[in-house]
């Protein structure tokens, strides 16, 4: 969300771009094995599009394009939450694709005893 951006010194954005990076630097060279889709959420959307099935990014070049877009979704967008919607949007759109098996991650800052 926003606040993330705004707040940068409680270290949540940079901790959810090291996440990003570190999901992609473990999962490089594996692609032929798995399917993998990134998508963020914030107080503008349940479904912000980084990483479609079948593009992942091939070199550090389009590694560092996701991590600017997530950073700058992050300054831009409305405070809020859509953390519940997104994980629901993430299990159904991972449920549609032929597979052995299905992970699904979320990565937040939310605060789920709220909820």
């Amino acid at each position: 969300s926003m606040s993330m951006s705004r707040y940068a010194a409680d270290g949540r954005l940079e901790r959810s771009l090291e996440a990003a990076v570190m999901i992609m630097e473990a999962l490089k060279g594996f692609e032929h094995k798995f399917s993998v889709k990134f998508s963020g959420h914030s107080g503008d959307s349940d479904d912000v599009p980084l990483i479609d099935f079948g593009e992942f990014p091939k070199n550090d070049k389009e590694r560092l394009m996701v991590i600017k877009r997530m950073h700058a979704h992050a300054e831009m967008c409305d405070s809020g939450d859509n953390t519940i919607e997104a994980m629901k949007k993430g299990i159904e759109a991972i449920s549609r694709e032929e597979a052995d098996e299905w992970f699904c991650f979320l990565i937040s800052d939310a605060n789920l005893d709220t909820y």
